[in-house]
């Protein structure tokens, strides 16, 4: 019966990875520092109150209560947006905007403008901020395990639409001078705060573990465009991006498994918002689609976890043109009884061939019930990189 239910386990990963296509606001966010220090690698490896979100059967894998407190902050640049940005502040100079006279008097000036809008015309090209944060809090009466918990998972995407049209070198009374370009900076951003009643069990002798999340969302979406060339030297006015907000309700529901074909070696697959929750902005409504995870995890011995994951769907980005599926790889080592733990990892972006391996270290402490992790990531060729930091209570 579990050589069967094994078989039927893997045929479904493997249907779920050919035929899934579906796209989202965001991919998979990398939520707590045993996460991120692990490569983003958690799908098979979660057993802490975080598994709420990285895979709700993970819930039933530890019996001990756990009350945790995850904070962190990433940001992505793609392409050098950012750079491109300043080049352009630095240009105008005392300027209020492209018409101004006192830009044409240096036409070099005015070229290495039109090349730098060339350049962040490029598909992909943008900006990305986020800051996962939430009080996870699990417990079990018997076999049966249950959390609560809230979240916040607040994301930003700014976006170059470039006008390629009206490039000419000329003077304002062209209809095609750069002095009438419309190229613009746009802003999206949603904030997501789920509030999750969870429950997770072990099936066929702790060998299948099953676990779901039902979510009620309140999603606040940000929408602001502002033009780049008439930026009176501040490219992005994040007062009016946080003025012009909108707040919508829906329900989300999560689903996840963890199966033991042998003892050592753990199987994940967890999707999140199966039913693609939606939430109104005044750019467009943002979906929530389904993200669907795929994670393998070996534990040799008790201290040491080596783990992949990857991501079955292909996710939309809020930044316009850009994909997000993710493949990441990590470790983690305790020592002395888990007094110290050591982690290390990397992930990638493989929906775009550019995208850079970005390598992840961790490390946590505990003192008696009392468990304190950090971790960082950091992409050593582009600008991407994230940290986190937990304090949690296991008893």
């Amino acid at each position: 019966m579990l050589n069967r239910l094994g078989v039927i386990f893997s045929i479904g990963c493997f249907a779920v990875f050919c035929f899934i296509t579906s796209t989202s606001a965001s991919g998979f966010r990398i939520v707590g520092p045993r996460a991120l220090g692990m490569g983003g690698a958690f799908v098979a490896v979660a057993d802490d109150a975080t598994a709420v979100y990285w895979n709700p059967a993970g819930l039933a894998f530890d019996n001990k209560r756990d009350v945790r407190l995850p904070i962190s902050v990433g940001i992505e640049d793609h392409l050098g947006t950012t750079d491109f940005l300043d080049n352009i502040e630095d240009i105008l100079g005392e300027a209020k905007d492209i018409k101004d006279p006192t830009i044409y008097s240096d036409p070099a000036k005015v070229d290495k403008l039109v090349s730098i809008l060339r350049d962040l015309s490029k598909d992909g090209t943008g900006v990305a901020a986020y800051a996962p944060l939430g009080l996870f809090v699990k417990g079990r009466v018997m076999k049966h395990h249950f959390a609560i918990s809230a979240f916040d998972l607040p994301e930003v995407g700014g976006s170059p639409r470039i006008d390629l049209n009206r490039i000419a070198v000329a003077l304002p009374s062209d209809p095609n001078s750069i002095a009438n370009n419309d190229s613009k900076v746009v802003l999206k951003g949603i904030e997501p705060r789920e509030f999750a009643v969870s429950y997770a069990r072990p099936l066929l002798a702790d060998r299948l573990f099953v676990g779901a999340n039902l979510k009620l969302i309140t999603g606040t979406t940000y929408f602001y465009e502002q033009s780049i060339l008439e930026s009176d030297n501040e490219i992005i006015d994040m007062d009016k991006f946080t003025e012009n907000k909108k707040t919508s309700t829906g329900i989300g529901l999560d689903i996840g498994v963890i199966y033991l074909p042998i003892k050592r070696l753990r199987i994940g697959l967890t999707a999140r918002d199966i039913n693609n929750p939606s939430f109104t902005s005044n750019g467009g409504d943002i979906d929530l689609d389904s993200q669907v995870r795929c994670g393998v995890a070996f534990i040799p011995f008790k201290s040491l976890r080596i783990a992949a994951d990857i991501d079955l769907t292909e996710n939309s980005s809020l930044i316009e043109g850009s994909k997000d599926r993710r493949i990441g790889f990590g470790a983690e080592k305790g020592f002395l009884s888990e007094l110290v733990s050591l982690r290390a990892g990397m992930y990638k972006n493989i929906a775009e061939d550019d995208s850079n391996m970005v390598y992840t270290a961790g490390f946590g402490f505990r003192i008696f019930m009392i468990h304190f992790d950090a971790a960082g990531g950091y992409d050593f060729d582009e600008k991407e990189g994230m940290v986190s930091i937990s304090l949690a209570g296991r008893f």
